[in-house]
């Protein structure tokens, strides 16, 4: 079929756009719970640096 590599999922073969369906479905847990670490980690990194410069500037 013109080199189209097909997704097997259930011993079945799904080409087009079914294929891109159910990749999507199954990738996108792991895709919300990577941007899920990078958004909790920048806001850790945020929220220290802040903490910081507050005891820094209110000592004085």
């Amino acid at each position: 079929m013109a080199g189209v590599i097909p997704v097997n999922f259930n011993d079945e073969k799904i080409y087009g756009i079914g294929a891109v369906l159910v990749i999507i479905i199954f990738f996108m847990p792991f895709a919300t719970l990577i941007l899920t670490i990078c958004a909790w980690s920048y806001f850790m990194i945020g929220n220290f640096i802040i903490r910081t410069l507050n005891k820094i500037f209110n000592k004085s």
